[in-house]
């Protein structure tokens, strides 16, 4: 493999067969499945996981077990919503497009 960074901050970067990386600065770990998808990212003080649908958009972020999961929805390929509960309400973000997408 070329073009890769091999070293950060003091901290040796390692990679997967494909290219993707499984370690960042301060502890922290990335976990990939089906080619390039970010599944799990974890740090000292966080754990996140990813889900993807059949075409291969993530459809959800769970960030520590459920402390806080966003679900997108999406129109076509392009993302519309993320949605994510704060406290006793729904938030969301509504994303916008012009013509060129």
């Amino acid at each position: 493999m070329k073009d890769l960074l091999l070293e950060y901050d003091d901290t040796e970067i390692e990679y997967d067969d494909l290219g993707n990386p499984l370690n960042w600065v301060d502890d922290q770990e990335l976990t990939w499945a089906d080619g390039r998808r970010l599944v799990g990212y974890s740090d000292v003080n966080k754990y996140i996981t990813f889900a993807y649908n059949a075409d291969g958009l993530r459809v959800e972020k769970d960030i520590d077990n459920g402390f806080e999961t966003h679900t997108y929805f999406y129109n076509g390929s392009q993302l519309a919503v993320d949605e994510w509960t704060c406290g006793n309400t729904t938030c969301s973000l509504h994303f916008i497009y012009d013509a060129s997408g």
